[in-house]
């Protein structure tokens, strides 16, 4: 069985001002999404992208597939099922290749009929609902 995602307590104060001191774009941010960010921030779900060492959690921009794996495999705790070790075809980011093989060996995530997965591509709403759905029923 697999492990549930801790609980994740919004709108903590301390929460909230770690994640604006973290984020160089914090006050860009919607105002309704910010306890969601701090909360998984504070829980070590999201740690952002790094440019000229600064950290940004980017949100107006769309997920990629491979910013979901990690997101999802830092939620749920899953280490790759070395029974079931599943390879795609094109490159995935170094950053997200051990959430894709630890989702991809549960069988969370599947690529595509051509043997790839499409990391940069962005993620549809559909198909985190599916990976959702299938850690979920795991």
């Amino acid at each position: 069985m697999l492990a549930r995602a801790r609980h994740l307590t919004i709108g903590v104060q301390a929460d909230l001002d770690a994640a604006a001191a973290y984020f160089a774009d914090w006050n860009g941010l919607a105002e309704w999404s910010k306890p969601y960010i701090a909360a998984a921030f504070a829980k070590g779900l999201v740690t952002g992208t790094v440019r000229n060492g600064k950290y940004y959690i980017n949100g107006a921009s769309p997920i990629t597939r491979a910013e979901v794996a990690v997101l999802l495999q830092n939620a749920y705790r899953l280490a790759a099922d070395a029974s079931n070790l599943k390879s795609f075809g094109d490159t995935i980011p170094s950053w997200a290749v051990d959430s894709v093989s630890a989702l991809a060996s549960r069988r969370v995530i599947n690529g595509y009929p051509d043997s790839t997965f499409m990391a940069g591509a962005h993620a549809t709403r559909a198909e985190i609902v599916v990976m959702l759905m299938a850690l979920i029923d795991a």
